[in-house]
């Protein structure tokens, strides 16, 4: 784990100590703490295998007065940090608790975790912002890809279309085309020059 920064709390020398080894002490919380949540997980993980879906949210509730969500949230941090090669239980020390559930949510893309799984590697720290950005960039890439496709199959229809030789056959079959766009692709269409 990369070494954190001097406090920015002013203290007096006698209290320096103190300062440093509540912070020590806290760290040394914190990862247990992140041991523990793949332990709760893995346990969680296996009542559920063996009570069933229907039984698990009903023991869940009674044994705990916890959400299914709270439970599944568990669950998928020990799925994701235990299976992946990519990182490990002791990379996850780098990682805040905000940051490790985010990491483990199934609306992750997967070249997200690949980033953050390498930085983590490295030693770097990744914060809950940058999952979010790359999360946030990745949906874009998604997205455009499949405007692309969908920008694909019209050139490929308007293409079969000017093979036409009648021209008012063309212009109702063009019109239809435009027409059944879906309005972003439209825009996308006209903003990009591609409109003739």
């Amino acid at each position: 784990m990369p070494k954190a920064a001097k406090s920015i709390v002013p203290a007096l020398p006698d209290e320096q100590q103190f300062l440093e080894d509540a912070a020590k002490r806290i760290k040394d919380r914190i990862k247990v703490t992140k041991e523990n949540i793949i332990e709760i997980g893995r346990e969680l993980t296996a009542v559920k295998e063996r009570i069933g879906h229907g039984n698990f949210q009903s023991w869940i509730e009674s044994e705990f007065s916890w959400s299914l969500k709270t439970a599944e949230r568990f669950m998928q941090v020990t799925d994701y940090f235990t299976t992946d090669e990519k990182i490990d239980i002791v990379t996850i020390l780098n990682v805040d608790m905000t940051t490790l559930y985010e990491l483990a949510a199934p609306s992750i893309p997967e070249e997200v975790r690949s980033v953050v799984a390498d930085k983590l590697r490295a030693g770097d720290t990744v914060t809950i912002a940058e999952v979010k950005e790359l999360k946030r960039v990745a949906k874009e890439r998604e997205k455009a890809a499949e405007i692309d496709n969908q920008l694909q199959g019209l050139r490929e229809a308007l293409q079969r279309i000017s093979q036409i030789d009648q021209v008012d056959t063309y212009k109702a079959a063009l019109t239809l085309v435009w027409k059944a766009m879906p309005k972003e692709v439209r825009e996308w269409h006209i903003s990009s020059g591609e409109a003739h």
